[in-house]
């Protein structure tokens, strides 16, 4: 199930934005998803949560304690649930178009 997280911005409009779940990834995200991140650390974190979020980055530096967690711990059910996919269908020939 996405997880939906509300942010005000700094002209008090509230906007929601919504961390997917792997069941309703597009092609799109999925593709973001295996994008290597060159950053590290904290900013590395930034990085993901705004990529797969859409919140922007200075929201999110912002967000409440219990927010950001809820938000990051989407973000970690969201590559587990990615990796074991991946494990489901490593060594299929997926250029051979019968099998899909």
């Amino acid at each position: 199930m996405s997880q939906y997280i509300a942010v005000t911005d700094e002209h008090g409009k509230r906007r929601e934005y919504r961390m997917p779940d792997i069941g309703i990834l597009t092609v799109a995200q999925w593709v973001e998803l295996c994008k290597p991140n060159e950053a590290e650390g904290h900013d590395g974190l930034i990085e993901d949560l705004h990529r797969f979020s859409g919140i922007p980055k200075k929201h999110i530096r912002k967000l409440p304690p219990g927010e950001a967690d809820r938000l990051i711990q989407a973000l970690v059910k969201l590559r587990t649930d990615a990796e074991a996919r991946d494990a489901e269908v490593k060594g299929e020939d997926f250029s051979n178009l019968s099998l899909i």
